[in-house]
């Protein structure tokens, strides 16, 4: 699903030129306490989404490796009491 504003149509100036003007916005509104939680919040956010990206790049670089005859059967969503699991 692309994102609303679709980021990804500007070019790299642009898109740099966005993320300051929302840094400089948010720095005059809000106190130094909340900056600091947002940066730290923002950070662990783009480290997420990265660990996200690398795991379904794995997972698709798996799959080719692999072929359509080679594949396990899917597993249930849902944890059991024996082998919780995350679903991402």
């Amino acid at each position: 699903m692309p994102f609303p504003g679709r980021l990804e149509t500007m070019n790299e100036c642009e898109l740099i030129a966005l993320v300051t003007s929302v840094a400089c916005g948010l720095s005059k509104c809000c106190s130094q306490n909340d900056i600091t939680i947002m940066a730290a919040v923002f950070s662990q956010l783009g480290d997420t989404l990265a660990t996200v990206l690398t795991y379904r790049e794995l997972n698709e670089q798996s799959e080719k490796e692999e072929g359509p005859g080679d594949q396990e059967p899917e597993e249930p969503n849902e944890p059991d009491d024996q082998n919780p699991r995350f679903p991402i």
